[in-house]
């Protein structure tokens, strides 16, 4: 329910599963988020890669700093969806993902 913008103010829920909610959604919302950046081969691995490619060994060890933007970048998109009013409940859901789709993009990965 929590990617069902008609009701993602989870009114139906205690505070406490609206935090374990939130949580879960960063949770996975990080894990796609990395998923989707393609790991090179290694025959690849440290030379120069391919724009949305990273080196495997920088896949492995970080590469100091981006690992912590992605982080604060998934956290603000994931307050940023729930703290917007629910639409209104003839509203399609999935009409509204497509229309929002690059507001929330790890999140809409999420919702399909």
């Amino acid at each position: 329910a929590a990617l069902d913008p008609r009701f993602r103010d989870l009114k139906f829920l205690s505070l406490d599963d609206q935090v374990d909610v939130r949580d879960t959604l960063i949770t996975q919302a990080s894990v796609g988020s990395s998923s989707d950046i393609a790991i090179t081969s290694s025959s690849e691995a440290c030379g120069e890669p391919p724009a949305k490619k990273r080196c495997l060994l920088d896949e492995l060890l970080g590469e100091g700093g981006s690992d912590d933007d992605d982080s604060q970048s998934v956290h603000s998109e994931v307050g940023a969806y729930l703290a917007e009013r629910p639409i209104k409940r003839s509203t399609d859901p999935l009409s509204w993902w497509q229309a929002n789709a690059s507001r929330f993009p790890r999140l809409t990965n999420l919702a399909k």
